[in-house]
């Protein structure tokens, strides 16, 4: 608005000044993503921890969305990029997703199921390896 104007700035200047750290310049604004996903992972990590109502639905949701996918690791260790097309929207997605985008990944135990035997792999990861995101959309 107006005090971002009395400061020099317009609609023509550059997005990357103001979300650029101080340290090189910027004013350092945040973008509605980056706000939107510490607040999914600081939730995320909360309700786990406490396992109240909502700690449980996220729990069964995660579960869920591990089971659709198919794979034998945690989910949130993957890249998104690999598995987007066979992962349903979901809010745990879009905090996967958010992850991702960081290069980050969440390790929780409870996401996760243990192979039977040795050696056992998820038919799913080499398909994902195998072939192209296209034919492994749903």
């Amino acid at each position: 608005g107006t005090i971002v104007s009395k400061m020099g700035y317009n609609r023509h200047t550059f997005k990357s000044i103001f979300h650029s750290s101080y340290y090189v310049g910027g004013l350092q604004i945040c973008l509605a993503w980056d706000i939107q996903g510490s607040a999914h992972i600081q939730l995320l990590i909360g309700h786990l921890q406490l396992n109240d109502l909502v700690g449980q639905y996220l729990l069964h949701t995660g579960t869920l969305l591990y089971l659709l996918i198919g794979f034998h690791k945690p989910i949130l260790t993957y890249d998104i990029k690999t598995t987007k097309n066979l992962a349903p929207g979901c809010w745990i997605r879009n905090t996967w997703e958010y992850l991702s985008s960081i290069a980050a990944t969440a390790e929780t135990q409870i996401f996760h199921l243990t192979p039977a035997r040795e050696n056992d792999i998820a038919i799913m990861e080499i398909a994902a390896e195998g072939y192209s995101k296209d034919i492994l959309s749903s």
